[in-house]
């Protein structure tokens, strides 16, 4: 998936499924030029296509390529877009609801 602003216009970075020691991964790579977030974290996303579904699946590792572990069954089940966005410690699991750039995992 190429991840690209949310408007669409400027490409941020991509994200490969991968087959890894605990099963299949998601890494994840942003490119340097992206800003951290003033204050907190990017938390990684995936969005079911219905759009009314999505689970957290872990936190963005700075400046380094990230592989965070997908639950087994969770690309055929539709959860194909990706999202990053910017999270604050507020003990509020919930997405933020700002999203810094996505992109959607082709087959």
């Amino acid at each position: 998936a190429t991840l690209t602003s949310m408007d669409g216009a400027r490409r941020l970075g991509e994200a490969h499924v991968v087959s890894g020691p605990a099963g299949q991964a998601l890494r994840v790579h942003v490119d340097t030029t992206v800003p951290p977030p003033p204050s907190g974290y990017v938390e990684v996303w995936l969005i079911n296509t219905d759009l009314t579904r999505m689970v957290s699946i872990g936190a963005l590792a700075r400046g380094q390529d990230t592989e965070l572990v997908v639950p087994a069954a969770a690309i055929a089940q539709g959860y194909r877009i990706v999202d990053l966005s910017n999270e604050h410690f507020d003990d509020k699991p919930a997405h933020s609801g700002d999203s810094i750039m996505r992109g959607t995992l082709t087959s």
